[in-house]
């Protein structure tokens, strides 16, 4: 849940919520600064400097594990690997999200509770955005999780029939219609009725009115967390006991059988630290949401508190951005795999911008001893090894024009 989507935007008969108060004297003051002395403030804050921090290293992290995977071997891009590269972006989408709602609160002036609703737009738009955009990316997550879940339970379940159920087509269809239904209901939130709302708008703007609802898309995110929870814990359950089952007979294949347990444990860790990650917060918002309907005056009165303790819980699930890259590169070969050869192309790269540098202070070398043992430069005035600012690279054009001029004047032909 969003704190500040609970009160109101334009709060009255607050005097005696002293927190609250206080919050809302330090928010209107940024008002009045400039755009440096804001964005001093608030990128000053330990959690925006946290945030930033994570956020870089996020981006970073994913954006190699994604390379990773794509550069390792062909034949390993399969839909399970697809699901993780879709868990990549999910998560470089969470990251995305922060930095922008950072960006937001530095760039957009927060405007003053005395101004028109239409003042208040382009602030409230851009906050509403930030939240629907991560409340999709966790909605991604969460229904990549599942699909990976019913993944491995076709492909250790029913493995003879794997390609029929689950083959490229059907896999990159499946990771669409996760990515729409992600969006469609993460910004949800700006639905609201147009023919209420007509009877506010000289008060608030549409993106304050939606704030108001009754519905929040923290709702749809418990919701299909519940559910999705729900299926994967029983979805694993199965494949434990099958696993289980097939060990017992000893009529496994112990290649396979490594193979399976090992992908296991992988989905298990990925999965177990988005439920370390996300759990603190999904508690938090839950009785949030239950404390603003028993007794609201508490919460205005904790309201900067709560507001603090909800921004570092939010921290956690750009810790779980962070962890998923980690956990692929140590559990997953091909991913490894990927990592090598992006260093090698890297190395290649590297000898390559060396070789051609050498290759052209060899050069410059040669020409320039030629030039002197013609007499058109003096010994004394380039010497390669001492050429640190590059004088007499640049001087070996003019002279060779000079050289040529000379040389065709003798020739008897006018240039």
């Amino acid at each position: 849940m969003n704190v500040s989507t609970i009160l109101t935007p334009i709060p009255t008969a607050v005097e005696d919520d002293g927190n609250f108060t206080d919050y809302m004297e330090e928010l209107m003051s940024i008002t009045e600064l400039s755009l440096q002395q804001r964005a001093h403030i608030i990128l000053s804050q330990p959690v925006s400097i946290i945030s930033l921090v994570l956020c870089f290293l996020t981006i970073v992290a994913n954006c190699l594990s994604i390379c990773a995977t794509v550069l390792g071997p062909p034949s390993f891009i399969n839909t399970h690997m697809k699901l993780v590269i879709s868990l990549g972006l999910s998560d470089l989408l969470v990251s995305f999200s922060v930095l922008l709602h950072i960006l937001n609160k530095v760039f957009t002036n927060v405007p003053r509770f005395d101004a028109g609703p239409d003042e208040r737009l382009p602030f409230s738009c851009m906050t509403l955005f930030t939240f629907a955009l991560h409340t999709a990316a966790t909605m991604i997550s969460l229904l990549n999780l599942l699909a990976m879940a019913i993944d491995h339970y076709v492909a250790i379940m029913n493995p003879l029939h794997y390609n029929e159920h689950l083959n490229e087509v059907k896999g990159n269809i499946l990771i669409i219609v996760i990515w729409l239904l992600a969006f469609a209901g993460g910004f949800s939130v700006y639905l609201g009725d147009v023919q209420e709302f007509q009877a506010y708008k000289h008060v608030i703007n549409y993106c304050e009115f939606v704030q108001k609802n009754d519905f929040h898309g923290e709702y749809l995110v418990f919701f299909i967390a519940f559910v999705c929870f729900f299926v994967i814990t029983y979805t694993y359950l199965r494949i434990y006991k099958e696993v289980r089952r097939v060990y017992r007979q000893g009529t496994r294949d112990d290649l396979d059988y490594a193979r399976n347990r090992k992908a296991l444990l992988t989905s298990l860790l990925i999965i177990g630290t988005f439920v370390l990650c996300w759990l603190p917060t999904c508690v938090f918002q839950v009785a949030l949401v239950i404390q603003v309907r028993v007794n609201s005056t508490i919460v205005r009165q904790m309201y900067a508190t709560l507001l603090k303790a909800n921004r570092y819980l939010n921290l956690l699930l750009l810790v779980n951005a962070l962890c998923d890259p980690i956990v692929y590169a140590v559990r997953l070969k091909n991913v490894q795999l990927g990592y090598r050869r992006i260093f090698q192309r890297c190395r290649i790269l590297k000898h390559k911008k060396h070789r051609n540098s050498t290759m052209k202070s060899e050069r410059c070398t040669t020409q320039i001893a030629r030039l002197q043992t013609m007499d058109i430069i003096n010994p004394g005035i380039c010497n390669m090894e001492n050429d640190k600012t590059n004088e007499c690279t640049e001087l070996l054009p003019i002279y060779n024009n000079n050289f040529i001029t000379n040389s065709h004047k003798q020739n008897g032909v006018l240039i």
